[in-house]
């Protein structure tokens, strides 16, 4: 700059600027991919509270309500529960707290979508090859053959809770009738 001029020539205000953006931008960026790294975290550790309080819902549930419908395996997910399927015959406190685990919500997510939310019961001798028709996730399967004894009754929870990048959480426990206050 000259000494008997006032202000700034364009060149330095340019010069300036570029600086500005070569310090600001990469910090913008590891800014917004913390924010959705954080976000992805809060999800799963909503999803993961949810898991763990579906089991728990399914383990207050009456065994032998449980016990004497499943043939193979049962499926719940927010809409099967809604409709409370009169052939199951499960009673109707089983259907509440059906409803009750797929309505949970923690640290203000939900995820109430029936494809993304999914609890299955089955006795372990349970054939997958048998079941498999497409519909029950891959991962659900894989827990499912691994579980061998044919007394214990299991059950599974699955939670999708990041679509995109096909994130999904998998809690399986077996109930015991010794357990149970039927």
């Amino acid at each position: 700059m000259k000494m008997d001029e006032k202000g700034f020539s364009l060149l330095e205000i340019l010069a300036v600027i570029m600086l500005t953006a070569a310090v600001v931008l990469p910090m913008l960026t590891a800014l917004t991919g913390n924010m959705e790294v954080n976000d992805r975290l809060h999800r799963r550790s909503a999803a993961s509270l949810i898991t763990v309080s579906a089991l728990q819902g399914f383990n207050i549930m009456s065994y032998m309500d449980l016990a004497d419908s499943v043939e193979d395996h049962l499926r719940f997910d927010r809409d099967i529960c809604a409709q409370r399927d009169p052939e199951l015959g499960l009673t109707a406190d089983t259907w509440d707290i059906c409803e009750l685990v797929f309505e949970l919500s923690m640290a203000s997510e939900t995820f109430y979508d029936a494809e993304d939310f999914q609890v299955y019961v089955y006795f372990g001798s349970v054939d997958t090859e048998a079941i498999d028709d497409g519909t029950i996730p891959e991962a659900v399967i894989q827990e499912m053959s691994e579980a061998d004894d044919e007394i214990m009754l299991y059950v599974t929870v699955f939670l999708r809770y990041e679509e995109r990048r096909n994130q999904y959480l998998i809690r399986s426990d077996f109930l015991s009738r010794d357990l149970k206050l039927d």
